[in-house]
């Protein structure tokens, strides 16, 4: 089943999925190992999500795994799994599942470019088999429409600068989803986003990940861009960036998306 998902820093974000899930798909990647504890008191909770070698969960509930497995973001302002029984939160446990070899150059591949936009197919169909494996979980989707935003041209023509292929790019650069690059700001006096080599569908992508709604890409400008985001004057308020400044704008609009039915569940066979 294709969704998209993460539970990012114990925050749940939505971002829509891209397919429908009425049949399953072939697993084609599976973990080497899996162990499910419950939760020991003893070990510190830690970030949940893809390391060098695997994937660690430490003191979570299964609603967290599962919305790993289904949704590369989900959304803290509603909750997309229907029917899930009451210890799926309250029961936390302690996962930690390790790579085959075999799988372990893929696995590098999507996890060192990961981003919480970004699906990782990868990871996503080793939880879902380890869940329906350990877990008996069975689920079916169903439509939603959720609130979100589309990144448009403004009323004025769009002050991007189309990128040099052989610009250098500073050091300070991090990479953000769909390969662009972006300089974070340093002083939140004079808060600056600066990207390079950044498309529109990058753009979008990266506003996810400072809002609780998804962002999709309407634009239709194509190629990539140098561009910088200033912060507009809201008073000493919340950081609200300048679109208008790029001659871009946010409008809301209703994106399809899908909840996730439970059908069933059972708690963690033993290891």
């Amino acid at each position: 089943m294709r969704f998209q998902s993460v539970f990012f820093c114990g925050t749940l974000i939505f971002l829509a999925p891209t397919a429908q899930a009425q049949a399953p798909v072939p697993v084609k990647h599976v973990f080497d190992a899996v162990s499910i504890r419950p939760h020991d008191p003893k070990l510190p909770p830690g970030p949940i999500g893809p390391g060098p070698d695997g994937y660690r969960a430490i003191d979570e509930p299964l609603a967290a795994i599962i919305l790993d497995a289904y949704f590369p973001r989900v959304s803290q302002a509603r909750w997309p799994l229907k029917n899930l029984p009451a210890w799926g939160l309250s029961e936390h446990y302690d996962i930690v599942a390790k790579v085959s070899p075999a799988d372990f150059a893929a696995w590098k591949e999507q996890t060192d470019n990961w981003n919480p936009a970004t699906p990782n197919w990868i990871l996503m169909e080793m939880l879902q088999s380890m869940l329906a494996d350990r877990c008996k979980l069975v689920v079916h989707s169903v439509p939603w429409q959720a609130d979100g935003y589309a990144l448009v041209v403004g009323k004025h023509r769009p002050k991007l600068r189309p990128a040099a292929p052989d610009e250098k790019i500073p050091a300070t650069a991090i990479r953000i989803p769909e390969d662009g690059r972006m300089v974070p700001f340093r002083d939140r006096n004079n808060p600056v986003l600066t990207f390079y080599q950044t498309s529109m569908a990058s753009l979008a992508a990266e506003l996810m990940t400072m809002s609780p709604m998804p962002v999709i890409d309407r634009t239709g400008l194509h190629g990539k861009f140098d561009f910088i985001l200033p912060k507009r004057d809201v008073g000493g308020g919340p950081v609200v960036w300048d679109f208008e400044s790029l001659g871009l704008q946010l409008e809301p609009i209703k994106i399809p998306t899908e909840d996730i039915v439970i059908d069933h569940i059972e708690r963690p066979s033993a290891n």
